[in-house]
């Protein structure tokens, strides 16, 4: 067993009772491995304990040699060297359910399924030849035509696109065969490896790994380029200013040259090495959706409205004007700003918002913001009534002197008598003239 992180060793898997372990598959879902084995038996592995958990039943080929899983998981097919008998297997049981008809080569040296499932190639070292296997009926419908390597153990990969697959061969050469026309249309050129024995395809397509028997050595193909896809763009959105770090998953993006936000470059791009994922820094743009493109020389990829321009919030600021406070708003901008409570001041009745601390038009809470905007309270004065007079003192209000008063106030100079009696002659002599005037009226009747 080997850890990935650490390009170490780590074990080995307890229990295993095969002799002479040929080939090795995974399922999709990495819970379990085959291993076929020359005394002939396939053993299977549980990946969360590295134990052999059993054999699969039933197995009726002779020496197993090569094995494959089909990227659905529910299937798998074994191989034999000692004929062309290719085993298929349940997944969920362990068990074999039948074999591939209408075979035809001397052997089954190496499988490999299509991405999309639907088809499997068969190389056979005894007879050089490939077969096309329908995996729907489990039946071989055909073989390459054209496959020019001759006997000797081949080993295959499909592109992750389906469009092609590469053969390398023991006679040293490495065919590709185009897919559609089921043809070998050439081999690698100026290749430089003895006896290539096993060949891989990295998850993005770019590369293809061929290691060599002989030399010990390991070759790097460059595969055509194809494509990108993205799978997902992460974070969505992003101020209009520009700056955010967005990073794009999908499938080969290895040789991605550029990422455009709305036909303007990003920044900063980096590439993971197997292609499946990328980082850019986004340039300013306006507010809104964009498209987001990723530019790569097997073709340009585009995710529509992939990525939202936001504009930064503005500010409501309330100014009250000596009144309790108020708390500021942030808004987005052409969205509305909420009333906030009325604001109280001593002495003073609110009277509303205004766009000036005095003047000013009185603010719409149904009117869009699209910048910072200061709103002012304005206020009115409360009127204060004068006190009412107090009728036990005739006591005058204060500031209203015409106010009549119940008593002289006494300001602690002397009265002079003798207007007192002059008053009262005055008095007494109008009273008697009244009376004589009484008189003569009643004599005249």
């Amino acid at each position: 067993m080997i850890d990935t992180a650490t390009n170490a060793s780590t074990g080995t898997v307890s229990g295993f009772t095969g002799n002479i372990a040929w080939q090795v598959a995974f399922s999709p879902d990495g819970t379990k491995a085959y291993v076929a084995s020359y005394n002939n038996i396939v053993s299977v592995i549980d990946t969360t304990t590295n134990t052999q958990t059993g054999t699969v039943s039933g197995y009726t080929g002779g020496r197993p040699y090569s094995v494959a899983f089909s990227p659905d998981g529910t299937k798998a097919y074994v191989g034999s060297q000692l004929n062309n008998s290719i085993a298929v297997i349940d997944t969920a049981t362990n068990t074999q359910t039948g074999t591939i008809g209408g075979r035809t080569g001397t052997d089954s040296s190496n499988i490999a399924f299509s991405p999309d499932g639907t088809k499997a190639y068969v190389s056979s070292s005894g007879d050089g030849t490939i077969a096309v296997i329908d995996t729907a009926t489990n039946t071989q419908t055909g073989t390459v035509t054209g496959y020019t390597q001759g006997v000797g153990y081949a080993s295959l990969a499909f592109t992750p696109d389906d469009s092609t697959v590469y053969a390398s061969c023991r006679n040293g050469t490495v065919s590709v065969i185009d897919v559609a026309q089921q043809k070998q249309t050439g081999t690698i050129a100026n290749y430089t490896g003895v006896s290539p024995d096993s060949v891989a395809i990295t998850p993005d397509g770019t590369k293809a790994y061929v290691a060599n028997v002989d030399t010990g050595t390991v070759s790097v193909i460059a595969v055509k380029a194809i494509a990108p896809t993205i799978n997902a763009i992460n974070p969505g959105s992003g101020p209009t200013t520009g700056g955010t770090a967005v990073t794009i998953t999908g499938t080969a993006l290895t040789d991605t040259t550029q990422v455009d936000f709305g036909g303007i470059p990003g920044a900063n791009l980096t590439v993971n090495p197997a292609g499946t994922s990328l980082t850019v820094t986004t340039p300013a743009h306006t507010a809104g959706p964009v498209s987001v493109v990723v530019l790569n020389p097997g073709g340009d990829t585009t995710s529509t409205n992939g990525f939202t321009y936001v504009a930064a919030p503005v500010t409501v600021t309330f100014n009250t004007q000596g009144g309790s406070a108020v708390a500021p708003e942030s808004v987005t901008p052409g969205q509305k700003a909420t009333k906030p409570t009325d604001p109280t001041r001593a002495g003073s009745t609110f009277d509303g918002w205004f766009t000036a601390a005095t003047s000013g038009s009185a603010w719409d809470f149904n009117t869009p913001v699209t910048a910072d905007t200061t709103l002012y309270a304005h206020w009115m004065a409360v009127s204060t009534p004068a006190p009412a007079p107090s009728p036990s003192t005739g006591t005058p209000a204060t500031g209203n002197p015409s106010t009549p008063t119940g008593t002289l106030a006494h300001t602690g100079s002397q009265f002079p008598l003798w207007v007192l009696w002059v008053a009262a002659g005055t008095i007494l002599l109008g009273g008697a003239l009244l009376s004589l005037r009484q008189l003569r009226s009643n004599t005249h009747k």
